[in-house]
């Protein structure tokens, strides 16, 4: 009788561990989340992926430069516009730009394709405009995240 007192006391607490422990994993596990992927319409061994941790989003490039390793870039500006979403990262190290054919669902656009831009004199890379092609990800959530973390461009005309 004793016995069955404890039993039902920690039988809960224990639960209740092993759900905060799987929670906590689980949010490890989806901190660095790949939002899209795509390649050059040429070169399918050249890859470009957004991916997002918490706050921010970050550029990898696979297949560029001279040693073939991944190189990682912080997104540092870019947005969404009525037409397009625009991911870029500027340092002395490199400067992309990642412009998608997204609209707003809601906006009537001329269906320019996709397009990357890369300088980088530490990576030999040099790329002016080249066509990409969406391997995977979705519109909707890519479009969301850019316009959460980089917010929305200003189209202005002055």
């Amino acid at each position: 009788m004793r016995n069955n007192k404890w039993n039902n006391f920690f039988a809960p607490i224990l639960l209740l561990v092993l759900f905060g422990l799987g929670v906590m994993g689980g949010e490890k596990a989806m901190a660095d989340s790949i939002l899209y992927r795509a390649s050059l319409a040429n070169d399918k061994n050249r890859v470009i992926i957004v991916k997002q941790n918490g706050t921010s989003l970050t550029l990898s490039l696979e297949g560029f430069g001279d040693s073939n390793k991944q190189i990682e870039l912080k997104a540092n500006g870019g947005g969404t516009s009525t037409c397009r979403t625009i991911i870029e990262h500027n340092s002395a190290e490199a400067t992309v730009v990642l412009s998608l054919a997204i609209p707003n669902p809601r906006a009537r656009c001329r269906m320019l394709p996709s397009f990357v831009s890369i300088e980088s004199r530490t990576y030999n890379i040099s790329i002016d405009e080249e066509t990409v092609k969406k391997i995977v990800g979705s519109n909707k959530k890519i479009r969301k995240s850019v316009e959460k973390v980089l917010g929305k461009i200003d189209e202005e005309e002055g």
